[in-house]
């Protein structure tokens, strides 16, 4: 599946993002050049996020001399990306190229494949310890003649590569620097992505809820989400969204569309239409005390008592951003009239339940918000698939909503007994050291219990 796009820079001036955001499915933005800004960067970062256009990434183009310039080109990439608001997942590319190395000339300064490999490592290097994927912009040119097999093998590769099929395994493919597209007057880069830039994963739908945070009702900017939601065909039972409609579920619905997650995450203008779909699909928890991951969908019933397992009607809706030790930061489309944060208990009361979309794995890192970074892979950093199977030594074992003794039992199924078996999925640390181990029970309720009281069958 391949997905279309363009990159841009300060020279793409009079741009209009909106029409643009009709003909493309992502852009990669010029971030800046030596140790600078460029012009129109935030400019274009601010007009695509209001257009719903995907940022797939940004580019540094390097024009070190020296090492000790190379990292301070990536330390100004970095302030810039947070000057932007850009997430932690945005993928930073590093563009040497022929101009850097005209530009040294005429200084008097002699770069080669030597510098071309190290001072590319460098960059990279310092923006994947600020927690930024990374990558090299270049061409094949480049590939046989400047860049060692070692580094590229390092890093994914973005080709610039405008004939015939790609010539060299590539993430991202420039296929053409003449596009022509309606919403700027002169010609642009053209790129596609497919293979792990296509994948549909956590980080990328946090990331576009992210950049949606403050669209409102009394400025008109939420209609962009409705107009989204209502480009679907056919539209779920029918109907088209108003501007004045409740739009929590178009939300999330809207999100869906936008990234083509549709397959993994169902469409529904309603949050009790939305779980049926779920349910049908096969991702729904019905478990208000399950522990979630980001890009997980959470509901809530504000008629909840706090008493038992809440499976009353949902009122609201809205996607997991952060997960603490003890509390969920979520994104609602719908919150007082506007896209906003709401930070509540895990396990808390007004929780209904959760869509668990089957993403696919990433290598990334999850934030949890006490502070606390746990660094692997979504999929294997909380695995729901078991790796075998437990059986409990203690007479009454108490299954918690997260590692530690500090955390309540979950409402589903808080007590274990001597010999119940559990299918263990992972193993994670509490805050005192002590291992424990996050289990299914019954093949659909999940928890944390601890590794002190389990044993393999």
């Amino acid at each position: 599946m391949r997905k279309y796009g363009i990159d841009i820079s300060e020279w793409q001036e009079n741009v209009s993002y909106e029409k643009l955001a009709s003909q493309i499915d992502f852009v990669i933005l010029r971030e800046g050049k030596r140790q600078e800004i460029d012009d129109h960067f935030l400019e274009h970062v601010k007009g695509f996020q209001a257009a719903g256009v995907p940022i797939l990434g940004v580019y540094h183009f390097i024009y070190a001399l020296t090492k000790e310039e190379a990292r301070l080109e990536a330390l100004s990439c970095i302030r810039n990306m947070e000057k932007a608001g850009l997430p932690g997942s945005t993928r930073i590319w590093a563009d040497f190229e022929y101009d850097t190395v005209d530009k040294a000339a005429a200084r008097g300064v002699l770069l080669g494949a030597l510098e071309c490999n190290l001072f590319t490592e460098i960059f990279c290097e310092t923006v994947k310890a600020a927690g930024y994927p990374t990558g090299i912009y270049t061409n094949g040119d480049y590939i046989e003649n400047m860049y060692y097999k070692e580094t590229l093998e390092k890093y994914p590769i973005w080709l610039a590569d405008y004939e015939g099929e790609p010539d060299y395994p590539c993430m991202i493919r420039q296929y053409s620097s003449k596009g022509k597209l309606s919403g700027y007057g002169d010609t642009l880069d053209m790129d596609y992505v497919e293979g792990e830039a296509v994948k549909k994963t956590r980080t990328k739908i946090v990331g576009l809820a992210q950049s949606w945070v403050g669209k409102k009702e009394s400025d008109g900017s939420h209609r962009m989400i409705i107009d989204i939601y209502n480009e679907q065909r056919p539209l779920p039972r029918g109907y088209a969204v108003t501007y004045t409609d409740a739009w929590c579920a178009t939300f999330i619905s809207a999100l869906a569309v936008k990234l083509g997650y549709t397959d993994i995450i169902p469409t529904e203008c309603s949050c009790v239409y939305m779980i049926q779909k779920a349910q049908a699909m096969g991702n729904w928890v019905e478990d208000d005390g399950y522990v979630p991951l980001p890009g997980d969908i959470i509901f809530y019933d504000w008629q909840d008592n706090g008493t038992g397992d809440n499976k009353g009607v949902a009122d609201h809706v809205g996607i997991v951003e952060k997960v603490g030790t003890k509390s969920i930061t979520v994104i609602e489309g719908n919150y007082s009239d506007s896209v906003k944060r709401r930070v509540l208990a895990i396990n808390g009361r007004y929780i209904r339940g959760y869509i668990v979309p089957k993403y696919d794995a990433e290598e990334t890192e999850i934030e949890l918000t006490d502070g606390t970074d746990v660094k692997g892979n979504f999929q294997e950093e909380l695995s729901k698939r078991p790796k075998w199977t437990g059986r409990v030594t203690a007479s009454a074992l108490n299954v918690r909503s997260w590692a530690g003794t500090e955390h309540p039992n979950i409402k589903s199924w808080p007590i274990l007994g001597f010999g119940n078996l559990v299918d263990v999925c992972d193993t994670l640390k509490a805050a005192d050291g002590s291992l424990w181990y996050y289990i299914r029970i019954e093949g659909r309720i999940y928890g944390f219990v601890s590794g002190r009281y389990v044993v393999r069958n």
